[in-house]
């Protein structure tokens, strides 16, 4: 899993948010909080190096 790309839910599902790499990381700053998630859904197979 990349931490490059992600989505995140509240549990009400309510709130939706989508991070997909930076477009200016040097101009951009971000504040996150995550929590462990409780289920993981994979829908792409894992690929090994």
């Amino acid at each position: 899993m990349k931490l490059e790309h992600f989505h995140c839910y509240n549990e009400a599902q309510t709130l939706a948010g989508h991070f997909y790499w930076d477009t200016e990381p040097e101009k951009a700053h971000y504040r996150f909080y995550l929590a462990v998630a409780k289920n993981l859904l994979r829908i792409d197979p894992k690929i090994n190096p």
